[in-house]
């Protein structure tokens, strides 16, 4: 549990800005007033308003209401402050709009699914508090002071080595590999140049490339994505897959909340059954599933969209 100063609290450093910021302009106006907050106030403004939605109506009500045009911002002012788990919940509700998530209000409520659609990762936001009821508070306060997240609630642990904020120095297990790895570089590759040099490493460990499109003729990458299953669940994933001679997956990794879950080439049917079954999934209710990238193709400008069936994809 993370102690707070008694005496202070975050909401006597950012009532005077929430009180002053408009939140019913267009997204550039709400992006454009976020740019002129004093440092760490925006992040803090947007978290605050993304855990009190939640908190009080679901996923559903935050991207609903003009909040949601916070989304973004959100996501990144909790993995700053240490609520890791919370910054992943909000990830993957993000996901249920596609690759690019709509920050206009009517456009988003245009694409908002069936209130119900989002009741597991709200449940996985609640749980947070569930541990230690205190956490935002503190963790907020703690931020809004000292400018430093606290302990990290609810952050999950990684292999030791390779955990920190990840550059383009960064190393691990492509099993790792997680929602903010994603969202800072969303195409990685096998560091099977450097595995010579460094004894504790194989052929499974991956690194970021530093581009903003999936190269042409690119063999052996992981690539940020969305999917939808047929029975409406969608989820942040890797797609292991290559664009030479054309953009092709011979894997998928559903990133959840409560894991990750791999699909490949190489499962067979009762495999690939066990596997649906750590999300009370049948094979019907999971495939096809369509797909798209997170960035998009140097060939075309575009996100790379197609469907995953057995688990090869078209």
């Amino acid at each position: 549990m993370v102690k707070q100063d008694t005496q202070r609290h975050y909401w006597d450093v950012l009532e005077p800005h929430y009180d002053a910021f408009d939140l019913y302009g267009s997204a550039d106006d709400v992006v454009g007033a976020l740019a002129a907050l004093p440092p760490g106030m925006a992040q803090l403004l947007a978290a605050h308003w993304c855990q009190y939605e939640v908190l009080n109506g679901g996923f559903h009500q935050f991207f609903f209401n003009s909040t949601g045009v916070l989304a973004p911002e959100a996501v990144q002012a909790f993995r700053t402050i240490g609520l890791d788990a919370w910054a992943d919940a909000l990830v993957a509700a993000m996901a249920h709009f596609g690759a690019a998530y709509p920050r206009e209000r009517d456009a988003r409520t245009a694409l908002l699914p069936r209130p119900g659609a989002f009741d597991s990762l709200d449940r996985a936001f609640y749980a947070v508090l569930k541990v230690d009821d205190e956490a935002w508070d503190n963790l907020a306060t703690a931020f809004a002071y000292h400018g430093a997240p606290g302990a990290g609630a609810g952050k999950a642990a990684l292999p030791a080595g390779h955990d920190g904020p990840v550059t383009l120095e960064t190393r691990k297990p492509v099993e790792a590999l997680n929602v903010a790895d994603l969202e800072r570089f969303p195409v990685w590759t096998y560091a099977l140049d450097e595995e010579d040099d460094h004894d504790a490493r194989d052929e499974t460990w991956v690194k970021p490339m530093a581009v903003d499109a999936i190269p042409d003729g690119a063999l052996s990458l992981c690539v940020a994505a969305v999917v939808r299953l047929p029975c409406g669940l969608v989820y942040p994933a890797v797609l292991f897959c290559d664009d030479f001679h054309g953009f092709a997956v011979s894997g998928v990794a559903l990133l959840t909340t409560e894991g990750r879950v791999l699909l490949d080439n190489c499962d067979t049917p009762r495999e690939r059954a066990k596997t649906l079954k750590r999300l009370g999934l049948r094979a019907a209710d999971a495939l096809p599933m369509e797909y798209a990238t997170r960035c998009p193709l140097a060939t075309t400008g575009l996100p790379a969209r197609g469907t995953i069936t057995g688990i090869e994809a078209s």
